[in-house]
C-alpha cells in the first residue's frame, strides 16, 4: 500500500485552518471530539493540529477536550504588521533586484490570475504567490520560515479584506494598487521599492483595521 506523502496531522491542520480563516469555524468554543467526528479522524491528530494552530494565534486550547477559536482583533493586526514592516521592505528591495524578465512576467501573470479569480480562495492563492515572488530570491531559509509564519497569521485578515471587495469598486482599486506596486518594483530602484513596500503594507493594515472597527460597531 503506498504511503500518503502528506501526514494526517498536516491534512487536519490545513482543513481546520481553512475552516477558521474562511469563517466556517467561527470565533467561540469548540469540542475536539466534534471536530474529530466531522473530519472522520481520531482526536489525536486533531489535538496535534490544534497545537500548531495555537502557535499561529488562531485557537486557544483548554486542559479539557476543547478550545476556542480566537476572535479577530486590532492587537493581532498591529503586531503582525509591525513585524512585516520591519521584515519585508528590505527583502523586497534586495529580492526584486535579482528578478529576471521571466520572473516579472510570472508576477504579471499572477496579477492577471487574481483579477480573473472567481473565488476568494483563488485570489488568496495568487496573492500569496505574488508577494512571495517579490522577496523569495533574497531569502534565507530562516527568512522564508518567518515570512510564511507572518503571512499565514495574516491570512484571515487579508481574506476579510478580499471578501469585502468582491464585486465592488474596491476590487478594481486593489488590483490597480498591485499593478502600480509592480511598476515601481520593475524600476530596480531599491529606495523606491522599499518605500512602496512600506506604503503597501500600511495601506492594507489601515483598511483591515477599518473593517474590524465597522464589524465592532455593527455588533454593538
Amino acid at each position: 500500500m503506498p504511503v500518503n506523502p502528506v501526514s494526517v496531522v498536516n491534512q487536519v491542520t490545513e482543513r481546520i485552518r481553512h475552516s477558521i480563516v474562511c469563517g466556517e469555524l467561527p470565533p467561540g468554543s469548540f469540542s475536539i471530539t466534534d471536530l474529530a467526528t466531522r473530519l472522520g479522524v481520531s482526536h489525536i491528530p486533531v489535538r496535534e493540529a490544534l497545537r500548531r494552530l495555537e502557535t499561529e494565534g488562531l485557537v486557544t486550547l483548554r486542559p479539557t477536550r476543547g478550545g476556542e477559536v480566537r476572535a479577530m482583533n486590532r492587537a493581532d493586526v498591529e503586531g503582525i504588521y509591525r513585524l512585516r514592516l520591519l521584515f519585508e521592505p528590505p527583502l523586497a528591495a534586495e529580492g526584486t533586484a535579482l528578478l529576471t524578465d521571466a520572473d516579472f512576467e510570472e508576477l504579471r501573470s499572477l496579477l492577471r490570475q487574481s483579477s480573473k479569480a472567481t473565488t476568494v480562495d483563488e485570489r488568496m492563492t495568487a496573492h500569496r504567490r505574488f508577494h512571495l515572488g517579490l522577496v523569495r530570491k533574497a531569502m534565507t531559509e530562516w527568512d522564508l520560515r518567518i515570512w510564511d509564519y507572518l503571512f499565514t497569521a495574516n491570512e484571515r485578515y487579508a481574506r476579510l479584506l478580499f471578501a469585502s471587495h468582491v464585486g465592488s469598486d474596491h476590487e478594481q482599486e486593489t488590483q490597480l494598487v498591485h499593478e502600480q506596486y509592480l511598476d515601481i518594483v520593475e524600476t530596480h530602484q531599491a529606495k523606491k521599492i522599499r518605500a512602496a513596500t512600506v506604503a503597501h503594507l500600511e495601506r492594507n493594515q489601515s483598511l483591515i483595521l477599518a473593517l474590524l472597527e465597522q464589524g465592532e460597531q455593527a455588533a454593538s
